[in-house]
């Protein structure tokens, strides 16, 4: 019996061979996400497996606010060298009524109405973004707390990071535009 299954298994390994030899199919041919790569005489190894520049245009951080079903404002903001920043706001919930509260007359959405505490910014530390803050949901997300707490809360994105990476005048290819001073 082990006889006839090495027998099988030895075949099986010669058909695929053959099939991958007949069709040419090589690992070079595939890059990470088994998207065919065309190849060409200059193509080098560096170039197969490189992947195509991943474009950040959703904004992650309206998604996470509207959907614990908070107030969100986006401003757009061009500082004087032409980088392009993202600022999210979450204005005190408690100035919102729900439906059913505004009608029970008194209770706002969140609980009774707090006097307002003062703006608060927000801003991420390195490698990080405004969405560090509201990620973790409602119940324990930074922003959310403070929001809650009767603050207007700013959240920022500093140039360079996933969210904040234009410039009216530069590309994230320019070195130029890396250099924050």
């Amino acid at each position: 019996m082990p006889q006839k299954l090495f027998t099988a298994v030895v075949w099986g390994l010669v058909v695929m061979l053959q099939l991958l030899v007949r069709h040419r199919v090589t690992p070079s041919t595939f890059n990470g996400t088994h998207n065919k790569v065309e190849l060409d005489p200059t193509t080098t190894p560096a170039t197969v497996w490189r992947r195509p520049p991943i474009e950040y245009e959703r904004d992650l951080v309206i998604e996470l606010i509207e959907g614990a079903e908070y107030p969100i404002e986006k401003h757009i903001l061009t500082t004087s060298d032409g980088y392009i920043l993202k600022l999210h706001r979450i204005p005190d919930p408690m100035q919102y009524p729900s439906g059913e509260a505004a009608e029970s007359g008194g209770l706002l959405r969140f609980g009774p109405a707090k006097t307002f505490r003062g703006t608060v910014l927000l801003m991420p530390g390195l490698f990080s973004t405004a969405a560090d803050f509201v990620v973790t949901g409602p119940e324990n997300g930074l922003a959310f707390v403070l929001a809650d707490a009767g603050y207007d809360v700013w959240l920022a994105n500093v140039r360079g990071s996933r969210f904040a990476r234009k410039n009216v005048k530069m590309s994230v290819t320019d070195s130029e535009f890396w250099d924050f001073r």
